[in-house]
């Protein structure tokens, strides 16, 4: 995995830019996902 990652010019510092981006993008969907479910919840309490 490494060697291929060597292979195709992507250095580590473009993997840990890629990781971060993928990190912030799933924080951001669980916050969406967090305030649809609070709420479809709430309509169907009231």
């Amino acid at each position: 995995m490494a060697e291929d990652l060597k292979n195709t010019g992507v250095g580590v510092q473009s993997v840990d830019e890629i990781t971060r981006d993928l990190a912030q993008k799933c924080a951001s969907l669980a916050d969406i996902s967090r305030q649809l479910y609070a709420r479809w919840v709430e309509l169907l309490t009231h």
